[in-house]
């Protein structure tokens, strides 16, 4: 497999991928266009788990512990 054609291939898996975490971004209210991939997955994360209500979180968050 030359480079091109490896390029090619992890493009295919990538853009998928990256559509997918900004459509989850675009869902929560994170701000994806000024923000590193490689930090836009923890905030989306971080802002689901936020906005989810208590009653769907399970029994190791902290919060439903006290």
């Amino acid at each position: 497999m030359t480079k091109a054609e490896a390029q090619t291939k992890f493009k295919a898996k990538l853009i998928p991928w990256g559509m997918r975490l900004m459509n989850r971004a675009e869902a929560v209210g994170v701000d994806w266009e000024n923000l590193p991939v490689e930090k836009l997955e923890a905030a989306v994360i971080f802002a689901e788990v936020f906005a989810m209500p208590d009653e769907y979180k399970g029994v190791h968050d902290i919060q439903n512990q006290r």
